[in-house]
């Protein structure tokens, strides 16, 4: 590999690949324009080293903890964007990054298995002076009065816009505050539904009593995503009214909660995803007629390209296209696009009867691929058996044929 060169190359997209740490550095030298790499649960590497003086963005995710202490090290001068998405290395290391203006960083909210993964990722931005867009959970109180902190003089003092992934207990409230002290220059936060696996920590009566002090000096919009009205929520609500010197809007995104949330979401979506599918095909109601002249060999073809889930919904469109989703020969089932519900465990239901639904429908038409994407909890034990038996059912069919 160290002999090719992809001179025309300007972003790239590897999931699943064997990569090892020599194989990549020859990647990356081999393409001297790349300017965006996004790498996706990859495997044989130990010692990875990204370092490019083209590369403008990197998205890492899925990168899993193993027993061989896997480093990394990211080396771009003209790295303007950085993604983690549940990155499990053993040391993390950002060097010359005065052009970084986006951060993300997204891990497994679990105390005992990710925190200490976290907290590495977000020591980072000690590392990255001007960044100006922060992606994060909130972690802020363990991290902040834990001993592998930042320094006492750190601030992020050109942050003007954050997304912090949180709840609105007391817990939250005090991580929340002890964040925003760091950027006194914020002038946009988005607020979003962080589904935690376990119980907060037990505060200190230091700080479970004390009313909590939000630093907003220049904070102008405060967008809730999710929000459900809980006693938690309106508390902040008031304490961002009187505390908030500076803010000119609060925007409030209604969130669902339980069965009778999830029937009104249902009707709603049945619009969106119509006008959604005829996004996907770039087509509307009067260009039916064109769209059904394709073949349907063809029309699958384009379907592969799709979630299952969106693929479902182009049946939509019209009575025509109904059944020609049940015949695609690629399945794909990313968790993350499935909606959101309180409990959690609805969530995981909905996705596993979903998926269970998909299978007996399709009856006995052949797959190519069959993909899962989710996070593994207990109660997919006996679906899951079933899923793979199905796949391997429907890979037989398509041998057969």
């Amino acid at each position: 590999m160290s002999t090719l060169r992809f001179c025309s190359i300007g972003s790239m997209f590897l999931n699943e690949v064997y990569l090892t740490d020599q194989a990549l550095r020859d990647l990356i030298s081999g393409c001297p324009n790349l300017e965006a790499l996004d790498l996706e649960n990859c495997l044989a590497h130990h010692h990875m080293k990204i370092c490019s003086a083209k590369l403008k963005r990197l998205a890492l995710r899925y990168f899993y903890d193993s027993e061989l202490k896997e480093t990394i090290l990211v080396d771009c001068p003209n790295l303007c964007s950085i993604s983690f998405n549940c990155c499990a290395f053993d040391k993390f290391v950002l060097k010359n990054a005065s052009s970084l203006v986006e951060f993300h960083v997204d891990i497994l909210h679990k105390i005992d298995r990710s925190y200490r993964y976290w907290n590495k990722v977000v020591r980072l931005l000690g590392q990255a002076p001007n960044v100006k867009h922060l992606n994060v959970q909130n972690w802020w109180f363990k991290f902040l009065t834990s001993k592998d902190s930042f320094p006492k003089s750190f601030m992020i003092h050109n942050l003007n816009h954050l997304e912090l992934r949180t709840g609105f207990t007391q817990y939250d409230l005090v991580g929340m505050a002890a964040l925003l002290k760091l950027c006194p220059n914020l002038e946009t936060m988005m607020l979003d539904y962080l589904f935690k696996i376990e119980e907060d920590e037990t505060l200190s009566e230091e700080f479970s009593s004390k009313p909590v002090e939000l630093s907003m000096p220049s904070l102008k919009q405060v967008t809730v995503t999710s929000y459900t009205g809980t006693e938690d929520e309106v508390n902040f609500m008031k304490i961002l009214s009187t505390q908030g010197v500076a803010l000119e809007k609060i925007i409030l995104v209604r969130g669902h909660v339980g069965a009778k949330s999830r029937v009104q979401m249902s009707k709603k979506k049945k619009e969106q995803n119509r006008s959604k599918a005829s996004r996907i095909l770039n087509t509307d109601e009067a260009s039916n007629e064109n769209l059904n002249d394709l073949p349907e060999e063809l029309l699958l073809r384009i379907l592969t390209f799709l979630p299952t889930l969106d693929s479902i919904q182009t049946s939509l469109i019209c009575q025509q296209w109904r059944p020609i989703w049940s015949r695609v020969p690629s399945l794909n089932f990313p968790f993350e696009l499935f909606p959101s519900y309180e409990p959690p465990l609805d969530t995981r239901q909905f996705f596993a009867e979903f998926i269970d639904r998909v299978l007996i429908l399709r009856s006995n038409s052949p797959i190519h691929t069959f993909r899962l994407s989710f996070i593994y909890h207990d109660y997919y034990g006996s679906h899951v058996d079933s899923w793979v038996c199905s796949a391997i059912t429907h890979l037989h069919a398509r041998a057969r044929s």
